[in-house]
């Protein structure tokens, strides 16, 4: 807290009211009850529809995933060119970082 040398901080005395500097401090340091953080609970406030449509996303992108592992998997056994194995695996992994994203904003975490 800045302060100017020597300047002194009223002292509160019992139901008293704070100084208007001092409930402002205070009021910095409280949080409203009322108001929901950014990361709340996101499934109370989707509707069911979105819901829905991202877990049908989630569903395709699955099954492409699944597609490019068994891709992958053919390619390596007839012994196909490393860096195209290579590039397979960048977009499987981009696609399970498609799918852990969409999962997160379905099923948010939760702190205990």
């Amino acid at each position: 807290m800045n302060r100017a040398p020597g300047r002194k901080v009223p002292a509160l005395s019992r139901g008293s009211e704070p100084a208007r500097s001092d409930r402002a401090a205070t009021h910095l340091f409280s949080y409203p009850t009322t108001v929901l953080p950014p990361d709340a609970d996101r499934e109370i406030l989707m509707p069911d529809q979105d819901q829905a449509e991202l877990r049908l996303s989630v569903a395709r992108l699955r099954q492409e995933h699944e597609d490019y592992d068994v891709a992958i998997n053919a390619m390596i056994q007839t012994g196909c060119d490393a860096l195209r194995i290579q590039r397979m695996k960048k977009k499987k992994l981009a696609i399970k970082d498609k799918i852990t994203k969409i999962e997160d904003v379905i099923i948010p975490d939760i702190i205990a």
